[in-house]
């Protein structure tokens, strides 16, 4: 299944896949799944990108972490298959990004779970926040919505 991306006009839509490992005892998919393809989702769009998550010292924009993170779940996945995340930037700042991101189905029917995620880039020396650097300000840009923008009603909930 594909995802319409011509209903999407900012962001990043990729695959996810839920496996059968992912699902809980009641055969759904388990809330902290959502997270964890979430962060799958974020480094998969980095790497093409050319970052690599690392704690090494030249890591660079690459070291960062998650500060917050909020999920409302709407619908559950209950078998193994192939969902979409939709991925955007809320808000860039200097050292910090928040991302609003949906799971939804391909065909446009259905979310899953939507939320935010604020990661704040660190520097390896002090373990401090520390600014972004103006090549990856400008690929974070790739990603953003008007400031605060909120993803359009494309979906029920």
């Amino acid at each position: 299944m594909t995802f319409d991306k011509s209903a999407v006009t900012f962001g990043h839509v990729a695959p996810v896949q839920v496996y059968f490992d992912d699902l809980d005892a009641l055969g759904m998919l388990h809330h902290a799944r959502f997270a964890t393809l979430l962060d799958r989702g974020i480094d998969a769009y980095w790497r093409s990108k050319g970052y690599a998550v690392s704690a090494s010292a030249d890591a660079g924009d690459a070291l960062n972490v998650v500060r917050a993170l909020t999920l409302t779940y709407h619908h559950p996945v209950n078998e193994v298959r192939e969902i979409f995340l939709w991925l955007w930037v809320r808000h860039l700042g200097t050292t910090s990004v928040q991302y609003g991101f949906r799971f939804v189905d391909g065909d446009g029917t259905t979310m899953f779970a939507e939320g935010t995620r604020t990661n704040v880039r660190i520097d390896p020396a002090t373990m401090r926040p520390a600014p972004w650097s103006d090549a990856a300000r400008a690929d974070a840009r790739e990603l953003l919505g008007a400031e605060g923008s909120e993803a359009p009603e494309l979906i029920r909930r």
